[in-house]
């Protein structure tokens, strides 16, 4: 069997790192995603259901095509049939709440809440209660009492629906609008570190401390390999600045000296991680305990960010804790 070494193209094509296609992939996550999101919000607001008004005290007949929980709202300020009303904020005293069946005249179990509220231009409501109509057809709702006319409201809850809605948008958010940017960088950054390892020399990399094979003074380098860690905390102000900020310094000087090149590969992989960490912890607030992990990430990353340009301002090279290392 022969054997034969690539040719200095294939050599080149080899060195590159990750093919041009992830970055057409990571364009295609974003556009599939945000496209999604728009028609997800879209169904959203449409399937979003409608109530009816009706003063009170009074009665109204409403035809209940999807059964579930509907929810009974005071209106306290609103505008119905062209008249504008101004309630207070508590119902009145002595007002009966019944709900029945118009077909067979039997009574629906009325459980009376109170607490939420919900501002609509200029329409201010607060929920007085939910009954569940579990089955389709007619049904009366009659509030009695000796009070001045108010105007109440009547709408099934789609708490459910919009909940789902609200979570799958926030997933196709952070696959479009976190993750394909971030796949993105990762594949500049390797094929940034390929290009750079094909290009120097062997011998240029027997040592890594400051000074070390670099056309740059001691000082220098230290100075930027400390601002690839402490450049992190830009993160804490602008979006994504804790990657971008280390990536454009480790792009420009990275060439210039091994220490700087270390130091900014180290925080890359750091904050990286740190962004997987965070989106984990995101989607278990759902069970709170993302809660307490986000808050711990926070103080983490904030607390090994200082030791690692600290140690790197000292010559020193630091590695953080903690960190999936996608960038060799």
């Amino acid at each position: 069997m022969i054997f034969s070494l690539p040719s200095t193209d294939q050599r080149s094509v080899v060195s590159a790192g990750p093919s041009k296609a992830w970055y057409v992939l990571a364009l295609l996550v974003f556009l599939l995603s945000t496209a999604g999101i728009a028609v997800e919000m879209y169904g959203i607001v449409q399937s979003f259901p409608k109530g009816t008004q009706f003063l009170v005290p009074g009665s109204v007949t409403i035809s209940v095509d999807k059964p579930g929980t509907y929810g009974l709202w005071d209106e306290l300020s609103t505008f119905f049939e062209n008249k504008s009303y101004q309630s207070s904020d508590e119902l009145p005293g002595g007002a009966v709440i019944r709900v029945r069946d118009a077909r067979s005249g039997s009574e629906v179990f009325f459980s009376p809440s109170s607490g939420a509220t919900e501002t609509i231009g200029n329409v201010k409501r607060r929920l007085i209660g939910d009954v569940v109509l579990d089955r389709s057809g007619s049904y009366i709702i009659e509030v009695s009492g000796d009070f001045p006319q108010r105007v109440f409201y009547v709408r099934r809850s789609a708490a459910k629906e919009v909940f789902s809605g609200i979570a799958l948008v926030a997933l196709l958010g952070v696959a479009g609008w976190i993750i394909a940017p971030v796949l993105a960088i990762i594949v500049l950054v390797r094929r940034s570190a390929a290009r750079s390892r094909a290009a120097a020399p062997v011998e240029g990399r027997a040592s890594t401390g400051p000074g070390a094979s670099s056309t740059m003074g001691a000082k220098e380098e230290r100075t930027y390999a400390m601002f690839c860690h402490l450049g992190a905390l830009s993160g804490f102000v602008v979006p994504f600045g804790n990657i971008i900020v280390p990536l454009v310094l480790w792009l420009i000087k990275k060439d210039s000296s091994p220490f700087i090149d270390l130091n900014g590969r180290e925080s890359l992989n750091f904050q990286i991680s740190m962004l997987i960490y965070s989106l984990i912890s995101a989607v278990l607030i759902l069970i709170v305990i993302g809660i307490f992990l986000l808050a711990l990430l926070w103080i983490f990353n904030l607390v090994v960010v200082i030791i690692a340009g600290v140690r790197a301002e000292s010559g020193e090279q630091f590695r953080y804790p903690l960190t999936i290392r996608f960038i060799k």
